[in-house]
């Protein structure tokens, strides 16, 4: 009897699912919600019962409770401002270039460009009005948009921001710790929908006058269109690169700042956007949108008493992280000839040299200078976290007794940087292992919930916790050791046996010898990719935009591959042996340098790819994918075969060493080695 009630109890189940997935199988909100649900990932409750107060005395009223929130985040900047001298502030101008000549001019808003920006708005929560309801009126009246372009558009030319748009909601979000300390929360702003509006406007006039007039540093790939963190790595990569090829030493300094978006000056924002060339009515609105802000703070239903915020860039906006990159847009001044690697807040520097003690020497002048950036600033490093890696093929002492403000610095073998670990070896086996251990933890679970969902929701939960984490920066790390993918490989396909249908055998018998199910059949049944093809794809797409769309990528990205690359059209060895010389060695044998100008010509035939691609990428992506399902699906559907595999496809320009002089003699590379 309990065998048949837990039968027809799940079968109830399945069905109810999949009922609820195809009536909402447009709503992914609701679809994620039920996922959530069935993952005991389901909301946590926000009630926060106490708080320990700065006397040390508990506080258990709901006002009491958002009081001491409200005192806690409005004051942080204030308090670490406390600890930073004030002595240097006035000299953040000696930092800076050449003023712009040319000053912005602030056309006025459309009711085009309005309908344009409320249908990209993302459905968040806001402080007031909800954006789908902003969006529905948009929608439905023309003169909704003529006569909130016009109310904008009078806000840019008189240079006031409203005053009823700066007063921020804050939610407190436990981040872990003790839940009556107030330190262990996060603070979530969230601001007036109406005022997203104002700013997005206003960041497209900013955006397109820097970017016209080449003012924002060109390896600041933080909140910028067309950059990303793969972006961020590959330039990293290709210095740590350069640098070891040359037989030289490469020191990664990375810097941490504490509250580096609360801590920013409004006197000195204000003065670098005039620099900068945001002047006039731009620069009087922009005075007028950072000034006299005030948030409150949110709890249990309860509102504090709204408190004035003095410093920081307003958290929850759009305009917010466009000024902290310009803020901190000539940090790399400090040293001309260090590269400086910047995301946002997070910034990386590369210090090179012939040895340690050229490093040391150039990195203790790099410190001192960093420093006094930071000190005229107001900003703070959190030295705790900030530490450095060296890079480099001699066997070199890396410890350099680093220091700044006699706080010492760590030297680390591995570290994350931009969420991919990167170890000193640049063989990304650190991070494959850690991806390895996320994926193992999220094919547990979606084994443990398989019964209950329809293929649909099974799929959506593999794109989500597997394929998305191998994708994220596979062109920095994909073309590690082939023993590194293949170990991938293996907790892919265990996730593949998560979400394919009936009983799925998914570990080895040692005692029947017994294999787990293959998988070939249902890559290719639900169209997707291996991991191998993934990256292989991944590759394709890039090298394509290089050679035919480079305008879709950042100038200092396609800045990486040299004129003498070989061009897909015409792999000739000899014409092709001076960037053989270079890239053609082991230092960058595993890597997008060399494999990547390789990888269109092996895999992806010339003749074959559709001429229309060479006018649009989109259509250039679904050839790759199409070409890679084809050849996956090739032989045997109970096995997988060396020709199913892209990466290990690609034919190469490597000479043996003996003839490597006259470039006579080349032989294919073994990739299985």
């Amino acid at each position: 009897m309990k065998k048949f009630t837990e039968k027809h109890v799940n079968l109830s189940k399945r069905r109810y699912y999949a009922k609820f997935f195809e009536e909402h199988k447009d709503n992914s909100k609701k679809q994620w919600g039920l996922i959530n649900e069935l993952l005991n990932r389901g909301k946590k409750t926000s009630d926060i019962k106490k708080v320990v107060g700065e006397n040390g005395e508990s506080v258990t009223d709901n006002i009491g409770i958002a009081e001491q929130f409200n005192s806690y985040f409005s004051n942080i900047a204030s308090n670490l401002k406390s600890g930073i001298r004030g002595d240097a502030s006035n000299n953040y101008g000696s930092f800076m270039d050449r003023s712009n000549a040319n000053t912005i001019y602030l056309s006025p808003a459309g009711p085009d460009e309005i309908a344009t920006i409320i249908r990209k708005l993302k459905n968040k929560s806001t402080l007031d009005t909800k954006v789908s309801a902003i969006k529905i009126a948009s929608n439905c009246s023309e003169k909704f948009n003529i006569t909130l372009s016009n109310i904008v558009s009078a806000s840019l030319a008189e240079g006031i921001f409203p005053s009823k748009l700066k007063c921020a909601r804050v939610v407190p979000i436990h981040k872990g710790g003790s839940k009556t300390d107030v330190t262990c929360y996060r603070p979530i702003s969230l601001l007036s929908s109406f005022s997203k509006i104002y700013e997005k406007v206003m960041h497209c006039r900013i955006v397109k006058f820097m970017e016209e007039n080449d003012t924002l540093y060109k390896n600041q790939f933080g909140f910028r269109a067309g950059r990303s963190c793969e972006h961020a790595l590959l330039a990293a990569n290709s210095k740590l690169l350069d640098t070891i090829s040359k037989n030289q030493v490469a020191l990664l300094l990375m810097i941490d700042f504490s509250k580096a978006f609360d801590l920013v000056e409004h006197t000195i924002l204000l003065e670098k956007l005039y620099h900068y060339g945001i002047r006039g009515p731009a620069h009087d609105w922009l005075r007028s949108y950072l000034s006299r802000r005030s948030q409150f703070v949110s709890v249990n239903g309860t509102d504090s008493n709204a408190t004035e915020i003095r410093y920081g860039v307003p958290q929850g906006s759009i305009l917010g992280p466009l000024l902290f990159v310009i803020y901190t847009n000539d940090l790399p001044n400090i040293d001309k000839a260090a590269k400086f690697i910047l995301y946002a807040d997070d910034a990386n520097i590369i210090v090179t040299g012939n040895d340690m003690c050229e490093i040391k020497g150039k990195v203790e002048g790099l410190a001192t200078q960093l420093l006094s950036w930071v000190n005229a600033n107001g900003l703070l490093l959190n030295l705790k976290k900030t530490n450095y890696m060296v890079f480099s093929k001699k066997n070199v002492n890396k410890e350099i007794n680093l220091a700044i403000k006699g706080s010492p610095i760590k030297h680390v073998s591995e570290a994350k940087f931009l969420g991919v670990i990167i170890d000193e070896g640049l063989t990304w086996s650190a991070h494959i292992v850690a991806l390895r251990a996320k994926i193992s933890r999220y094919t547990g679970i979606m084994f443990r919930i398989k019964h209950l969902l329809p293929l649909k929701a099974r799929m959506l939960i593999f794109n989500s916790f597997v394929q998305s984490h191998i994708n994220y920066c596979s062109l920095v790390w994909g073309f590690s050791a082939k023993s590194n993918i293949d170990s991938l490989f293996t907790k892919q396909k265990n996730g593949i046996r998560a979400i394919m249908p009936g009983h799925v055998r998914y570990f080895f018998n040692p005692e029947d010898k017994t294999v787990p199910s293959s998988t070939k059949a249902a890559y290719c049944n639900l169209g997707l990719l291996t991991i191998h093809n993934m990256i292989a794809k991944n590759a394709a797409i890039f090298m394509f935009k290089l050679y035919n769309f480079k305008s879709l990528l950042p100038d200092s990205i396609a800045e990486l591959f040299p004129r003498n690359i070989p061009l897909p059209s015409d792999m000739n060895h000899e014409k092709d042996s001076a960037w053989l010389n270079t890239y053609g060695t082991t230092v960058y044998r595993n890597s997008l340098f060399y494999k990547g100008p390789l990888l269109l010509n092996s895999v992806f035939k010339l003749d074959s790819i559709p001429p229309s691609s060479y006018h649009s990428i989109n259509i250039f992506k679904k050839h790759a994918t199409d070409v890679l399902l084809s050849a996956q699906s090739a032989g045997s559907l109970d096995s997988w075969e060396a020709g199913n595999n892209a990466l290990q496809n690609i034919k190469g320009l490597r000479c043996s060493s003996r003839n490597r002089e006259n470039h006579i003699n080349y032989k294919e590379p073994d990739f299985d080695d």
